[in-house]
C-alpha cells in the first residue's frame, strides 16, 4: 500500500524550488500540478533545468507559475516548442 501511494507523492524539494522561483507558495504550486497526468514524474533535476532555461529566455515569475506544468517535461521538448 505504501508503494502505491509513493507514486502519487511529489518531490518536496522540487515543489519548494518551484515555489521559491515563481514567488508563489507551496500550496499554489502543488495545486497547479495536482491534476497533470505526469505529476508522479516530478524530479528536482528536471525542475531546476526547466526553470533555469525559461529564466534565461526572459520569462517572468508570474509567467513561470502560469506555465508550471512545463517542469514535468524534458528541456529538449520545451526548446523545440519555443
Amino acid at each position: 500500500m505504501v508503494k502505491q501511494r509513493a507514486k502519487y507523492r511529489y518531490s518536496t524539494e522540487s515543489l519548494y524550488f518551484a515555489a521559491n522561483r515563481t514567488g508563489h507558495n507551496l500550496d499554489d504550486v502543488r495545486r497547479a500540478l495536482r491534476n497533470h497526468p505526469h505529476k508522479s514524474q516530478l524530479c528536482i533535476g528536471n525542475v531546476k533545468e526547466v526553470i533555469s532555461f525559461l529564466e534565461l529566455q526572459q520569462f517572468k515569475n508570474e509567467q513561470l507559475f502560469q506555465g508550471i506544468q512545463l517542469v514535468l517535461y524534458p528541456v529538449k521538448l520545451i526548446k523545440k516548442a519555443l
